[in-house]
């Protein structure tokens, strides 16, 4: 079986500038991680997560 790093619209998540990568980057970065904690709980506004 091959697998291929390319998704069904054509972005390969290998490439830097892949928007899945860019998003995968920014969910599991440090912060990303304690909004997803805390949206959890849960909907917040923008403003309520940044303070």
């Amino acid at each position: 079986m091959v697998v291929s790093s390319k998704a069904a619209d054509g972005y390969d998540a290998g490439e830097a500038m892949c928007p899945y990568r860019l998003v995968l980057e920014h969910v599991t970065s440090r912060w990303g991680v304690l909004v997803l904690i805390e949206l959890l709980e849960r909907p917040y506004r923008f403003s309520e997560l940044r303070r």
